[in-house]
């Protein structure tokens, strides 16, 4: 018996303590369990926050990089015609002659090239001048150099741009732009329509010209 009142009183000791305890403190100070009850709360919220920033950095990357994705894709190209007016389908993306030629640049000397020294898998070798080209499989696949004005010579030598014209029955079916360096030999340039055509060139060589402006 002595042993249960001993045990009831233990109760009810530890009882109001833990009152005292709740009880402690002010409005704006709470008392020791509220304390560590909010705690806890502030804690948990702080961590949603951290995984919220997660979340929407995350977020912020994926739009960023499917905008990329987009932004490439929107600019591909298997001819000139699939490009803006002023544009060529070149090496598979649209883009201009000045890409390639840097014509409005500040530079003290301005260049250009002729005498382009072109052989071909047709067994031909044909100096050329920017603007002129040939023809292949009885015109089923026309060439020519592009021409541009006078620009600033870059880090690397000076590329060639060759537009292709591949046509069938004379009418134009896919137009675009290689480039090749001296020494370059493009890769096998097929016809969209016609599997017998298949043809190869290379730049052996040019004559670059500059002046002083």
């Amino acid at each position: 018996m002595v042993e249960y009142k001993k045990f009831i009183g233990f109760i009810l000791i530890s009882s109001l303590m833990l009152l005292f305890l709740v009880s402690c403190g002010t409005e704006d100070e709470p008392g020791f369990i509220e304390g560590l009850l909010s705690k806890n709360v502030d804690s948990g919220a702080s961590l949603d926050d951290d995984q919220v920033d997660v979340d929407s950095e995350q977020t912020e990357l994926e739009e960023e990089l499917e905008e990329e994705i987009v932004g490439v894709l929107a600019n591909t190209c298997k001819s000139s015609d699939e490009c803006e007016w002023n544009e060529h389908c070149i090496e598979s993306e649209c883009g201009k002659v000045t890409d390639i030629y840097d014509t409005t640049g500040d530079c003290e000397k301005k260049c250009n090239f002729n005498n382009v020294l072109i052989s071909t898998s047709d067994g031909e070798e044909l100096t050329l001048s920017r603007g002129q080209g040939s023809y292949t499989s009885a015109g089923a696949l026309e060439w020519k150099l592009l021409s541009s004005a006078d620009y600033c010579l870059g880090d690397d030598a000076t590329p060639v741009a060759i537009e292709l014209i591949m046509k069938n029955l004379g009418v134009v079916k896919e137009e675009k732009v290689v480039i090749l360096n001296v020494g370059d030999e493009s890769g096998t340039i097929k016809h969209p329509d016609l599997a017998s055509v298949s043809f190869q060139m290379t730049v052996e060589s040019y004559d670059e010209t500059c002046s002083v402006e």
